[in-house]
């Protein structure tokens, strides 16, 4: 079995500077928290939901929390050789499912069954 491969600090960095954010880290406790919880977790759809629930909940940014954490959740998967496909049939589009799981509308659940639905 490969051996799963977490993005970097700096990756997530610039993944927020690529989406045309200025990368500054007003919380860098909170990523590196995030990072952290990433590698304790047992399964890919896992990690994921990690990246994706909780670098939104972790404010680790000044601008651009919700995008970079979709990013890196799409980063992630890319890096561990696995696809990731969203469409128009799902529950949420991407934006309110950020936004949902901004305000903790949406749930880790159902976080989890989005990515899950995703893998291709």
């Amino acid at each position: 079995m490969p051996e799963t491969i977490y993005p970097s600090e700096e990756e997530i960095i610039k993944i927020n500077k690529k989406l045309g954010e200025k990368g500054v880290l007003v919380h860098e406790s909170n990523l590196k928290a995030v990072l952290e919880k990433a590698k304790h977790s047992k399964t890919i759809e896992d990690v994921a939901t990690v990246y994706l629930h909780d670098l939104i909940h972790a404010h680790a940014f000044l601008d651009g929390n919700k995008r970079t954490a979709f990013h890196v959740m799409l980063y992630f998967l890319e890096l561990n050789k696995k696809k990731f496909k969203y469409g128009t049939g799902y529950e949420y589009n991407v934006e309110e499912l950020v936004y949902g799981i901004a305000i903790d509308a949406i749930k880790r659940p159902r976080v989890k069954k989005f990515v899950k639905d995703g893998l291709i």
